[in-house]
């Protein structure tokens, strides 16, 4: 008897991601922003350019919120998500964190809360 478990998909670094292809598809809600710009350190604005908000944009909202990379990688990541609309998922933000060096748990976490 067989148990047959779906295989969590590989992560392009390697890891494995524990967040379904369904959820991947998916776009990101302000909460999962938030959450999301909580846990970013300085690599928000790598992840932003890789998610190809213009370095104008960029550094707009580091002027807006000089005194809050939170604030500031939040604005940007909503900045990302209005442009795009459907296009803006999941999937597309854990490639730009990869490509970054932040661990897919950053965006796992700030979903699976």
């Amino acid at each position: 008897m067989s148990t047959d478990v779906p295989a969590v998909p590989p992560c392009p670094n390697g890891d494995d991601c524990r967040l379904p292809d369904s959820v991947l598809q998916n776009v990101p809600s302000d909460r999962e922003l938030s959450r999301l710009a909580s846990r970013l350190g300085a690599e928000w604005e790598m992840v932003l350019l890789d998610l190809g908000v213009s370095a104008e944009a960029l550094y707009r909202c580091h002027s807006d919120h000089s005194l809050n990379t939170q604030a500031a990688a939040l604005a940007g990541l909503v900045l990302w998500r209005r442009s795009e609309g459907r296009k803006a998922t999941l999937g597309k933000l854990l490639r730009s964190l990869e490509a970054a060096g932040v661990h897919p748990s950053v965006l796992e976490d700030a979903v699976m809360c």
